[in-house]
Order: structure tokens, then C-alpha cells, then sequence
């Protein structure tokens, strides 16, 4: 039998143990999640518009690097990319003890919209 004051402290607890196991969506989810928030072609305006609604803070880098995961989900090394014109729009959450830092870039083209995204995300914690 489990002394009274820790059962009180395991039930406490419990919320922070299934905060913290919440699944992020898989790359190929994500991917197409934003895709459908934020079509090829949509211009770098709005794509900020819609980012903000999500939560995001975004700024315009222009001849700027980006370093990518791959969305496939697959264990490959990240990849740089340089010379973007891009919006760069970043959003940290937290679940429990463990942060999730979201990193994407809407990649522009010579007429100001969105031909490609890429992301950099990761998560830290136990």
C-alpha cells in the first residue's frame, strides 16, 4: 500500500507526464498541414498574415541561409541552403517539460510569393 502523500504527488503529476507525451505531427503532416494554410503561390504578405493568425512571428530575409530538416521524416543530415529570399516565421511551444522550437521558411520567388517552404524543428527536453 502507497503511503497517502504519494499517491497525492503522483496524481499531481500525471498531467505533466501526458503533457510531455504529446506527439508532435510527423514532417510529412506538418508539411502538408502548412501547404494547405499556405498554398504555392500565395503571396509573402499574406503568407505572413495567415503565420501570425498560427502564432508565428515571421520577418523577410532576403540572400539569406537556411538550414533544413528533411521533411520526409527520414534520420538524414540537415541541409543549408543559400542565397533564399525568404519569410522566416518561428514559434516555440512547450508541453509539459519537454519545448518544441517550429523554424519555417516560406521560400519566395522573383514575384514575392511562396514556391517552397522548409523547416527547421526540434525538440528539447528528458
Amino acid at each position: 500500500m502507497f503511503p497517502r502523500c504519494l499517491l497525492i504527488v503522483i496524481a499531481m503529476s500525471a498531467p505533466t507526464w501526458l503533457c510531455c507525451c504529446r506527439s508532435q505531427p510527423t514532417a510529412p503532416v506538418a508539411k502538408r498541414n502548412l501547404l494547405a494554410d499556405v498554398p504555392i503561390g500565395t503571396s509573402s504578405s499574406e503568407a505572413i498574415q495567415i503565420m501570425t493568425r498560427h502564432g508565428f512571428r515571421c520577418t523577410v530575409c532576403n540572400n539569406a541561409e537556411f538550414t533544413a530538416n528533411n521533411w520526409d521524416g527520414e534520420h538524414q543530415p540537415s541541409q543549408k541552403f543559400s542565397d533564399l529570399n525568404y519569410v522566416r516565421c518561428q514559434k516555440i511551444e512547450r508541453s509539459g517539460i519537454v519545448t518544441f522550437s517550429k523554424d519555417i521558411a516560406l521560400v519566395l520567388d522573383d514575384s514575392d510569393r511562396v514556391s517552397n517552404v522548409l523547416q527547421n524543428n526540434y525538440g528539447t527536453g528528458p
